[in-house]
């Protein structure tokens, strides 16, 4: 992590004749990609120019990772922007950096990125590789072959890469990033209109889920830890906001639901967005996220759960637990393992004091090292370095790598 947000960062005039290109998610696509390249967008930088070359492959969480004619036309289209723009830019004079956000470690997606950056990276002088999905490093092995050299040619040597967490850094380094970064996500304040109107304590304790309904978020195993919960007389009621992408993971979660006499516990909500979503965080007491998503790096709504102060049952699982303090503003179990989950919501549920404690601990949290100010602060001084080599790394956190 940048360790000094706060610091200024000082260009001579050789040095403003640089740009930024930053290509990634449309920023409506309610992603925790998607929302950090909106904030970063957003964020005025002193002397630092960005162009934003958008990529909107998914109409929504449920299209991503699907395959289709309109998405093969888009990869076209943004191949064509980028090469007129580093073009035009360096005609003018100006030096193009290329800001990109790899793929996670599944096929389709990394091919995408294989033709993109095949064909557009050597347009530009330098690379910055923000891995805002995780496991890309260690998927090169599960590659045929005859893939790996375009793998390598189209991921290789990074000028400088950055990871949201620690665990994160071996994604970079396996890609042999001349600097590698670690820099924590952030979000900004809930808006004044978002107010808690939950009692205390509650009469039925609310549990609350965000994010894509597919198996590895680990909605099934959250199902059957309410299922324990449920055999226990634990009484709760649970939210689980998020799109399923897919009709089998679909009917297979409803099917768990009515075999475990669930019907009255569960409410599926959908995709929510804006003032909606922020409000459900509002109106829960407990937030719940048992991820084992193979690209997951950091967990963005458990920081969203701590700045509404809910407590948080989470997974040991890449980056979360450096989101999430066991013990102390949440509660980390292992993966895969519904015993363990239903242990921990009970605990919290039993414990209106402990539940209040982890959420006023979790705000603080959030306060101290998750908002987007820090985040925006904290990416300057990373744009800063990539366009000058005066730019020193000494109050940054860095792995360095093979030039």
């Amino acid at each position: 992590m940048l360790t000094d947000a706060n610091q200024e960062t000082h260009l001579n005039p050789v040095q403003q004749e640089w740009a930024i290109v930053v290509v990634g998610q449309s920023p409506e696509l309610a992603s925790g990609q998607a929302k950090m390249i909106g904030y970063l967008l957003g964020h005025h930088y002193e002397h630092i120019r960005l162009i934003h070359v958008p990529m909107s492959f998914s109409n929504g969480m449920d299209d991503m990772g699907k395959p289709s004619v309109r998405k093969v036309l888009h990869l076209i289209g943004i191949i064509l922007v980028l090469w007129q723009t580093a073009i035009g830019l360096r005609l003018r004079g100006i030096r193009p950096v290329l800001y990109f956000p790899p793929a996670g470690p599944h096929l389709v997606p990394v091919l995408r990125d294989i033709v993109l950056l095949g064909l557009s990276r050597r347009l530009f002088v330098r690379t910055i590789f923000h891995f805002h999905a995780a496991g890309l490093g260690m998927f090169r092995a599960n590659l045929p072959r005859p893939l790996r050299p375009l793998f390598d040619w189209a991921y290789g040597s990074p000028y400088l890469t950055v990871a949201t967490a620690g665990s994160g850094l071996t994604d970079g380094q396996s890609q042999h990033g001349k600097t590698n970064l670690v820099v924590h996500n952030g979000v900004p304040e809930l808006p004044a209109g978002i107010v808690r109107t939950r009692m205390v304590p509650p009469p039925i304790v609310r549990l609350l889920f965000v994010g894509l309904l597919i198996e590895d978020k680990g909605i099934f195993v959250l199902l059957e830890a309410l299922a324990l919960l449920k055999a226990r007389g634990t009484e709760f009621e649970a939210r689980l906001i998020g799109s399923f992408n897919d009709s089998f993971v679909e009917q297979r979660a409803r099917a768990i639901v009515r075999r475990t006499d669930l019907d009255h516990d569960i409410q599926f909500e959908g995709e929510l967005r804006g003032n909606t979503l922020l409000q459900a965080y509002a109106d829960a007491d407990i937030f719940c996220f048992p991820s084992f998503f193979a690209a997951e790096s950091f967990g963005l709504v458990c920081v969203e759960a701590m700045r509404a102060s809910l407590p948080v049952v989470a997974t040991e699982w890449r980056g979360i637990p450096e989101v999430v303090e066991h013990g102390r503003t949440g509660l980390i179990v292992p993966p895969r393992a519904s015993g363990p989950l239903a242990d921990a919501l009970e605990r919290l549920i039993n414990d209106p004091d402990l539940r209040a404690e982890f959420g006023r601990r979790g705000r603080e949290r959030f306060l101290t090292h998750f908002t987007v100010e820090r985040f925006c602060a904290e990416m300057g001084n990373v744009f800063a370095h990539a366009i000058s080599s005066g730019f020193t790394l000494n109050n940054m956190s860095s792995s360095r790598g093979k030039a």
